[in-house]
């Protein structure tokens, strides 16, 4: 979420004598165009998919990547995969997505749900490399990101539940299905499983249970007091921990402790409201990890594999 923009706006409105901030879709879900230069440039719709092809690219990718700080200093080991593209054709201006698929067979299909500044175009590599050693990978583009038509809007989102649970249950063919959300793709993937209850497990990342709560978060707190704060109809209904009541396969929720966007008292919450609701949910909070980067931390690839190992067995 645009966190940043709605604390401004509270600033700015309250510092002009106004009590009330408006969060409209606009703040939740800024769609990102695909870049189309970027990709002739790459030979490919995201950005260094062609380390799946070889370990000489696997190694030279991520060792570039670490120099800019982006992943960890240690190359992980090489896990070839087939890269595939497509589009749904559920609707128009269908989900457009992309599968990683390794060449050993095995029995795991990974959705995972980005953040919403991000498209498979720029995040793809990331999100792949960090759970393509549990299962294949399918990623995809909300509505009016990258390569997926449409309007970014909170119906829009809405409507695409069905159509993004008919693509990873095509996808999964019959095997087990893991749920992973970085950010907004905490509420995305919570609000899948209500329609995939095969589900054998959830990875919540840096998240937070609804805008509300990150709204509040992020009211000063000299101006809480003063401030009312309106949510667009179309956001009220998300909520992680409402629509995970009754779920009955683990949960994993991830906190950064230095989270600069989502602040970490919003995982906190969202772990504390599972376990209220009885969830099998385990909270996990990283001391030097921030909103994008728990894969540096040293504690991170022990978590993904034990959740991994707890959910399906592999």
């Amino acid at each position: 979420m645009r966190i940043m923009g709605i604390a401004a706006a509270i600033a700015v409105t309250f510092g002009a004598g106004a009590c009330t901030v408006s969060i409209d879709e606009a703040s939740v879900f800024p769609a990102v165009p695909f870049n189309t230069q970027l990709a002739a440039e790459a030979g490919a719709p995201i950005v260094d998919e062609k380390a799946f092809g070889s370990e000489a690219a696997w190694a030279g990718v991520w060792r570039s990547r670490a120099a800019r700080g982006g992943m960890p200093e240690t190359v992980a080991p090489y896990i070839a995969a087939k890269v595939e593209h497509g589009r749904s054709a559920a609707a128009p201006g269908g989900l457009a997505w992309t599968t990683f698929t390794r060449e050993a067979p095995n029995g795991v299909l990974i959705a995972r749900c980005g953040g919403n500044a991000t498209t498979r175009q720029m995040s793809g590599y990331k999100y792949a490399a960090m759970a393509v050693p549990y299962g294949d990978v399918l990623l995809f583009d909300y509505p009016g990101y990258g390569e997926t038509g449409g309007e970014a809007t909170a119906e829009r989102f809405s409507a695409m539940r069905g159509e993004l649970a008919a693509l990873i249950r095509e996808k999964a063919a019959g095997r087990k299905i893991v749920l992973w959300g970085h950010s907004l793709g905490g509420l995305v993937c919570s609000e899948i499983s209500a329609l995939l209850p095969e589900t054998s497990g959830i990875i919540i990342e840096t998240s937070a249970r609804n805008a509300a709560e990150v709204a509040r978060e992020w009211t000063p707190w000299y101006a809480a007091p003063f401030v009312r704060i309106e949510i667009a109809e179309g956001l009220r209904g998300f909520d992680s921990a409402n629509v995970l009541k009754g779920f009955k396969a683990p949960v994993l929720v991830m906190g950064a402790e230095k989270d600069e966007t989502l602040p970490v008292s919003l995982a906190r919450s969202l772990g504390k409201a599972l376990k209220a609701e009885s969830v099998d949910a385990a909270y996990v909070e990283f001391k030097g990890g921030g909103h994008s980067n728990l894969i540096l931390q040293p504690d991170f690839a022990p978590t993904i594999a034990a959740f991994f190992q707890r959910a399906t067995g592999s």
